[in-house]
């Protein structure tokens, strides 16, 4: 159910851009395009710029991924980071192309996907406490970073964990009974996803 979830999400944002756009009933005042060939400058270029060089360039890619290394972590939610990096990474080069940011945030993708255990567990999380506390939140981050990833650059390993993850399986059982987490709603700004 969630593998036709994504695909449908993925076709919709493949087919937004060929919708023909709709006119506001009351006109916009500001007109934002942001151009995926030409530099973006001004006031939000330099935001785009700020945030490139002094932050997603900058991070602690060891920090990050230290997580899913060594679980179950320094704290319960530190799963949830390489999650939010990847987002944020792949929306900046769709505007930037920036090739270093493109190195970094391959190597962090690949570097994520080898911590996926071979029961499709992609968290950081001890096996006796899967799906308690923050384990549905990190998953829920790492997902969306994955979706992101593959929306920016393509690449069909992105949507591999979400095969074989336990969160997103059929199979009732792979959520522990004595979980209080029999279904889960994902939600983000385009939609909610149920993965029961």
């Amino acid at each position: 159910m969630l593998l036709t979830t994504i695909q449908l999400s993925i076709a919709q944002l493949i087919t937004t851009a060929a919708i023909p756009k709709v006119d506001y009933v009351v006109p916009s005042q500001y007109d934002l395009a942001i151009p995926q060939t030409d530099i973006l400058s001004g006031y939000l270029g330099n935001r785009y710029q700020l945030n490139l060089e002094k932050r997603l360039l900058q991070v602690d890619e060891e920090g990050l991924l230290e997580g899913f290394h060594s679980r179950p972590g320094k704290q319960r939610w530190i799963g949830e980071h390489i999650g939010k990096y990847l987002e944020a990474a792949a929306n900046t080069w769709l505007v930037t192309k920036d090739s270093r940011l493109k190195q970094q945030m391959d190597r962090m993708f690949h570097r994520l996907l080898e911590t996926q255990g071979e029961d499709g567990y992609l968290g950081t999380y001890l096996p006796e406490n899967r799906w308690t506390s923050w384990d549905v939140w990190v998953h829920k981050y790492d997902l969306f970073g994955l979706l992101a990833y593959y929306g920016a650059v393509g690449d069909p390993k992105a949507l591999k964990p979400q095969h074989k993850s336990e969160i997103c399986s059929t199979t009732p059982s792979a959520i522990p009974r004595q979980k209080k987490y029999p279904q889960i709603w994902i939600t983000r700004g385009y939609g909610s996803h149920l993965c029961h």
